[in-house]
């Protein structure tokens, strides 16, 4: 199996599980440039065994065999450490992520109430300049 396959198994299984969104935030998360994780897909950029080191560095419930080899389940089977801890990192990203948007949903709430009480007022100003 060639590690471009590698690199797409086992971004999917991440994206499958809920710990990468998209390849954006799959780049963010490993501080790689987007360019280069696209590059890496694509096929026109090799993957190095630093890269595939990093991967198993900011996703620890990757099967370090399986990103080495091809060999073996894509990411650590229930019940182990590793999969533990990320599955736990994995819900606190989640837990973050809702957090963030529901303050982001408050913010524009306040925002929309806001532009509805303008737009309430300018109406009865118009109303009166109208009578």
């Amino acid at each position: 199996m060639s590690r471009q396959e590698i690199l797409v198994n086992v971004y999917t299984q991440l994206r499958n599980a809920g710990f990468v969104y998209n390849k954006g935030d799959f780049a963010h998360q490993l501080n790689y440039d987007p360019c280069h994780i696209s590059s890496a897909f694509s096929g026109s950029r090799t993957i190095s065994d630093k890269f595939l080191a990093r991967i198993h560095q900011v996703f620890p419930q990757v099967n370090e065999v399986y990103l080495r080899t091809g060999r073996g389940s894509v990411l650590e089977t229930v019940g182990s450490r590793e999969y533990t801890e990320s599955l736990s990192l994995g819900l606190f990203r989640d837990s973050y992520l809702i957090e963030s948007l529901l303050a982001e949903r408050d913010s524009i709430q306040r925002s929309l109430d806001r532009v509805n009480h303008l737009i309430d007022m300018l109406s009865r100003q118009n109303m009166k300049s109208a009578s």
